[in-house]
C-alpha cells in the first residue's frame, strides 16, 4: 500500500474498514473480496504501506501498525537537489526564468 494518509471515506465507502479487517488477526484468515468474490487468508502475508503524515491516518487503523520513521531531507539537501538536478530541466519553462535571477539559491528562497 503507499500513501496510506489519503485513505478516507466518501460515497464509495469507507477503505480504512477494509484495512482494518485485513491487518485484524482474528478476521484476515477469510477475508471475502466482495469485488472478486472470492475467500482469500491473508494471515500470512505482510503488508507494507507508506505515509507523509502520521497524524492524518485513522487512529484504529494506526494502532495495528508498526511505525518505522525515517528523516526526510533537510532544507539544505533539498536546496542542493534542486540546483543539481531539477533547476536546469524546469527553470525555462517557469517565471523563475523569466521574473527572478536565474540562481536556483535566490529563486528557491534559500
Amino acid at each position: 500500500m503507499t500513501r496510506s494518509t489519503k485513505v478516507g471515506a466518501d460515497w464509495r465507502g469507507d477503505p480504512s474498514a477494509a484495512l482494518l479487517e485485513v491487518l485484524d488477526p482474528a478476521q484476515n484468515h477469510s477475508f471475502r473480496d466482495h469485488y472478486l468474490d472470492v475467500e482469500l487468508d491473508l494471515s500470512q502475508v505482510l503488508f507494507l504501506a507508506t505515509a507523509n503524515q502520521r497524524d492524518t491516518i485513522p487512529g484504529p487503523l494506526l494502532d495495528r501498525m508498526e511505525v518505522i520513521n525515517f528523516d526526510g531531507y533537510t532544507g539544505e539537501e533539498k536546496l542542493e537537489i534542486a540546483k543539481g538536478y531539477l533547476w536546469r530541466a524546469s527553470a525555462p519553462a517557469t517565471a523563475c526564468s523569466k521574473t527572478r535571477s536565474r540562481s536556483p539559491t535566490r529563486c528557491c528562497g534559500a
